[in-house]
């Protein structure tokens, strides 16, 4: 069974029973299916800088890790790096157990969904045109080239901010909100 299958599971409580081969049937539950529904009804924040290497890249991985019930993480920038910092890619190894470069690349925005949501990580240079309005400007200073102090500085800062997000967007009037827009597209 994949990790999503997983998570899902441990999401809505369901049980599994012994199948054959040693494998696992998963009992479908409302709890399951309702779980299921949520999963995939998540708005999509899209984290952006210029680069996609550092920052927006630790907040899609922090997301993805910290909130994956909530939002959907993405990343992109409006230039891409052959890599992603690797000064971050260790840190957050250390620090969450995360291997960003197992699942994440340097992207550019047409790479990404469409997001109902979109972070500038800081525009302390200048901000991506990305086609449309930041919803929000976390103003994060660039670690690139700093100490690890820095660093861990800007990855808790990064979490902090990524785990205010999961509150706002899982209170019960945005969720109510959102679920309404999801299936008022759904009926056009």
């Amino acid at each position: 069974m994949n990790g999503f299958y997983n998570h899902l599971c441990e999401f809505a409580h369901c049980e599994f029973t012994g199948g054959v081969g040693g494998g696992y049937n998963e009992v479908m539950t409302d709890e399951l299916r309702e779980g299921e529904n949520i999963l995939m009804n998540r708005p999509k924040v899209a984290f952006i800088c210029v680069h996609n290497s550092c920052r927006s890249q630790i907040a899609e991985a922090l997301g993805k890790h910290l909130a994956v019930e909530v939002f959907e993480s993405y990343s992109a920038g409006t230039e891409t790096k052959p890599q992603i910092n690797q000064d971050a890619v260790r840190l957050i190894k250390e620090l969450y157990g995360i291997d960003m470069e197992a699942t994440q690349y340097s992207k550019l925005i047409g790479d990404i969904p469409a997001p109902d949501i979109a972070i500038s990580m800081g525009c302390n240079v200048g901000c991506p045109f990305i086609g449309r309005g930041f919803d929000d400007d976390w103003g994060i200073e660039d670690p690139t080239g700093k100490a690890d102090e820095e660093f861990l500085k800007v990855i808790r800062e990064i979490e902090e901010k990524v785990l205010a997000l999961k509150e706002r967007l899982n209170h019960p009037s945005f969720i109510f909100n959102f679920q309404s827009l999801c299936n008022l597209g759904a009926t056009k």
